[in-house]
């Protein structure tokens, strides 16, 4: 299933026991947190949890008719029970009745002039259908249902604004109440962050200042309010992570924020410990040196280079110069790039696949120095625990190569034959390959 966790998101998965039941235990206790679920392929739904919540499978309907949001394979109970119910039949209700609302908002871009108010009118046919559904349940999750729509119409307005570079006389307007930590709500908050960030800070220290930012968040909302949007202060990589939480718990003045700090806090502490355990290891003087300057061998077969390499094209020929008989798999990746990191542990399954199978594959990832640095990159390797050969690139030759293998951007990926052919077509994303697909393209 994927958690949403203040802005962030988690893949939680669990085992079913011999007698049909299989618990999940949630990193955090927040306020319906809204849940992406899966049972194989026959339950996708949204939940909410919030206090209780219980649910019931008939894996005999279920093979029958697959449950998607709401169906007869699937029963809701507990505490939470009805509010899910609810909200799942809102989210069919809204797919009936507003079929195209999603694709009318992506068709809307912010140097239309007419943009608000089209964006009005938009949401104005949201909140009719609310309404509708609304008065057909009862009013039940009537809080949840205009939140959520709001903290949606806020991100596009803030977006708007943001493009525009306008700033509101009041930031109250911008203000909704939030009674969720979901996708919408989530994004809201992210774009509010932004906001101020961009017009309330006004020079670069104090962009680059935590507690400056706090600070500012503080004077302009509500306690509660601020504490969700402090939150919003991130670093994709743990220790910086670690530092902004240790200022960030001087600053919240929520109970639930301060409990929600101490669990990340010690998450983030066992994880960077691991990390640092798993890049100390031992020099292999036989390495092969040749890709550039050999750094480290870790205890999960990740090899560490820095590339010493002049030019890309030079770096191409001694990556292929390394491994002759070998066909390549290149993986150009950066540390902030999401979709890069979201594929990794595809790529690393398939890798374990292809040595366990013996394959003539060697799984080569070159990241950028750009907006990055060598502890980062060495941290993002330890924290995926990513084997294969790693090589820190500058970001002029990483250029080069993605003009090379026309790369519109990170991530990009190449396979080198062993007679050097370069083909950049072959993989798209990771997550698109399995090991059948690997064997049929090396053997192409």
């Amino acid at each position: 299933m994927i958690l949403r966790v203040l802005g962030t998101t988690a893949k939680l998965t669990t085992e079913i026991a011999n007698d049909g039941t299989f618990e999940l235990q949630l990193p955090s206790k927040l306020p319906y947190q809204q849940i992406w679920f899966s049972l194989g392929e026959y339950v996708y739904s949204c939940l909410y949890a919030n206090e209780e919540l219980n649910l019931t499978f008939d894996l005999e309907k279920l093979k029958n008719e697959r449950v998607y949001m709401l169906g007869e394979g699937m029963a809701f109970a507990g505490k939470d029970g009805a509010i899910n119910r609810t909200l799942n039949a809102y989210i069919l209700y809204n797919k009936k009745h507003l079929p195209e609302l999603y694709k009318d908002f992506q068709k809307l871009k912010p140097k239309d002039n007419r943009y608000m108010v089209k964006l009005d009118s938009l949401f104005n046919l949201q909140r009719t259908v609310n309404s509708n559904f609304l008065k057909e349940n009862r009013q039940v999750a009537k809080k949840i249902i205009e939140s959520e729509t709001e903290a949606y119409y806020n991100s596009k307005k803030i977006s708007y604004l943001l493009f525009k570079n306008d700033e509101l006389t009041n930031i109250k307007e911008l203000q909704i109440p939030i009674y969720a930590i979901t996708n919408e709500s989530a994004e809201y908050m992210r774009y509010l962050y932004w906001y101020i960030n961009n017009k309330k800070l006004h020079t670069k220290q104090d962009k680059l200042s935590d507690s400056v930012k706090f600070t500012k968040i503080d004077s302009l909302l509500p306690n509660t309010y601020a504490d969700l949007v402090k939150m919003q202060v991130s670093s994709r990589d743990l220790p910086s992570q670690l530092q902004i939480n240790k200022v960030l718990e001087k600053s919240v003045k929520s109970k639930w924020a301060t409990l929600y700090l101490n669990e990340e806090n010690r998450e983030l502490t066992s994880k960077i410990l691991k990390m640092q355990n798993l890049l100390v290891a031992k020099q292999d003087e036989t390495r092969n040196s040749k890709i550039g300057k050999y750094l480290k061998s870790t205890s999960f077969e990740g090899n560490l280079y820095l590339n010493e390499a002049k030019s890309g094209v030079e770096l191409l020929k001694s990556i292929k110069g390394a491994f002759p008989d070998k066909y390549i798999i290149m993986d150009l990746w950066a540390t902030w790039c999401t979709p890069c990191l979201s594929n990794m542990p595809h790529s690393k399954k398939l890798q374990l696949q292809a040595d366990k199978e013996k394959l003539p594959v060697v799984f080569v990832y070159l990241c950028t120095d750009g907006n990055s640095s060598e502890a980062l990159w060495q941290n993002k390797i330890a924290e995926l625990e990513l084997p294969g050969e790693h090589l820190f690139v500058q970001n002029t030759q990483m250029d080069e190569l993605l003009t090379l293998f026309n790369g519109a951007g990170y991530p990009t990926y190449a396979v080198i034959d062993p007679k050097g052919g370069i083909y950049t077509q072959s993989i798209n994303f990771f997550r698109n390959i399995n090991l059948d697909r690997l064997k049929n393209l090396i053997k192409d």
